[in-house]
């Protein structure tokens, strides 16, 4: 649906930071927690502390990579995830984005 709306240009960095994303993810995080826990993470609420530890982990690892935050936080802004936890992105962006 998005891919519709950009060109060639835009196209080409929207595919890259996806690259960069699938690469920044704590799939191995995601996955210990899904393994430990009998209930469903995704239907359990997280502590909103642990929210902003996995967001954290997500920022550093982009920041490591050169990743852009900005855009990052963006992402995570419409992740069904984040959107239970507007405050922990609100901090973040207050931390790592100095515009």
């Amino acid at each position: 649906m998005l891919e519709n709306h950009l060109d060639e240009d835009g196209l080409a960095l929207f595919d890259n930071f996806l690259k960069m994303l699938e690469d920044t993810f704590p799939y191995a995080d995601v996955y210990y927690r899904l393994a430990s826990n009998e209930a469903n993470v995704t239907e359990k609420a997280l502590e909103t502390d642990e929210a902003r530890q996995i967001a954290l982990q997500m920022v550093r690892q982009a920041q490591d990579s050169g990743g852009d935050i900005p855009q990052l936080l963006s992402v995570m802004d419409k992740m069904d995830f984040f959107v239970k936890y507007p405050d922990v992105l609100k901090d973040l962006r207050e931390e790592y984005c100095h515009d």
